[in-house]
């Protein structure tokens, strides 16, 4: 440690045979954490800046979730999948909810997607109160909403967090309060621009469009052909947006040529935009 550097916090925690020291220091470039490992003569460090810090939090807040879910499966849960196995194809995992979202509100949020069935925020109970552990289970009418569910909404914002989803791959679900929106029957106008779908085994490549995701809210269609342009003819860009006209951080864009498309994938992934590094892949249709 040098001359410079300010212990803010320190602790120590034993795991097996090993080690692990946990340190928040501060220096003249700001606030880092240190992460050390030590078994024997052996040691391991790890030094994360402040910047990286709240993502650990995310991380591990969603490993935990995992681990206290684990084995958990509700009556209700293990029954439904049980009685349809295709449920599972029809669930979407969601982790990084704050820790006042409700079914409700996770219902609403993934009614821009499809059709929700069901929606459940995840909780446990600490000295007789339940609480959230951050993370849910959200059911759609049909896998293919599913598909687009984790295709536009990973990442997206609800109340005032970044969410991520994924497909249901556990099926672990502890009991909490579900919520199915107004019937259920909500469909998104980025439903009828995008339809990602995993079929039985295969997805079928659009050769012409590319999906972008991790834009900035402020970014505009316009904005994107631009951009796409440099790589070939634009046909069409779009942001996707929710019902109130607010931006996904997601866009379809579409070529005149397929070639366009692949040296948009291949040149254009990672740019800077407006500060954000964007993400361009290929994109998956019926």
């Amino acid at each position: 440690m040098s001359a410079e550097d300010q212990d803010l916090f320190g602790t120590m925690i034993k795991v097996e045979n090993k080690d692990i020291f946990v340190d928040l220091k501060k220096n003249s470039n700001g606030v880092y954490l240190k992460l050390s490992e030590r078994n024997g003569k052996s040691r391991n460090t790890v030094l994360i800046p402040s910047s990286g810090i709240g993502r650990l939090k995310s991380v591990l807040e969603e490993i935990l979730a995992i681990n206290t879910s684990s084995n958990k499966i509700s009556p209700e849960r293990r029954q439904r999948v049980a009685e349809d196995p295709e449920v599972v194809s029809r669930s979407v995992y969601v982790s990084g909810l704050a820790w006042a979202t409700t079914s409700d509100a996770l219902a609403a949020h993934f009614a821009q997607a499809g059709r929700v069935v069901k929606a459940s925020v995840l909780n446990k109970t600490r000295n007789g109160k339940v609480i959230s552990l951050g993370c849910g289970v959200v059911e759609f009418a049909s896998s293919e909403e599913a598909a687009l569910a984790v295709n536009i909404l990973s990442n997206s914002e609800l109340e005032g967090r970044a969410i991520k989803c994924r497909e249901d791959r556990t099926v672990d679900h502890v009991g909490g309060e579900s919520a199915a929106p107004d019937g259920g029957h909500g469909k998104s106008a980025a439903a009828v621009v995008q339809k990602k779908v995993k079929t039985e085994g295969s997805r079928v490549l659009d050769p012409k469009r590319v999906f972008v995701t991790s834009l900035p809210w402020e970014t505009t269609s316009e904005h994107l052909m631009d951009i796409f342009g440099e790589v070939g003819r634009v046909v069409a860009a779009e942001v996707l947006s929710t019902k109130k006209g607010r931006s996904l951080g997601h866009a379809v864009v579409e070529f005149a040529d397929p070639r366009a498309a692949l040296a948009a994938v291949a040149e254009l992934n990672g740019r800077d935009v407006d500060g954000r590094s964007m993400i361009v892949r290929e994109y998956f249709l019926d």
